[in-house]
């Protein structure tokens, strides 16, 4: 099994699948932050909207597809409302 991670960081979500699948998952985790290594897990840094940061994950992915794609994104918050919830949207 495949799973992309997209929005990654801290890497509960890729923690949590690695645990519950128990060695029989792959997955590829992508986030703009740094994230702490997780053994079955291959971390890309960087925006996975960028032409290469997609490139890089296209060949961590191979030429099968995923099986299933997480997404946790969210924008870094400030605590003003005013100026998180527009850039939420």
């Amino acid at each position: 099994m495949l799973i992309v991670d997209l929005g990654s960081a801290p890497g509960s979500w890729s923690q949590y699948a690695t645990e519950r699948l128990k060695g029989r998952v792959r997955i590829v985790a992508v986030d703009l932050l740094q994230m702490d290594a997780i053994p079955g897990v291959e971390f890309i840094q960087g925006d996975f909207t960028d032409d290469k940061v997609y490139e890089q994950l296209c060949e961590a992915i191979g030429d099968g597809k995923a099986d299933l794609v997480m997404s946790d994104m969210a924008p870094n918050i400030t605590g003003t409302k005013a100026v998180d919830q527009p850039r939420s949207m």
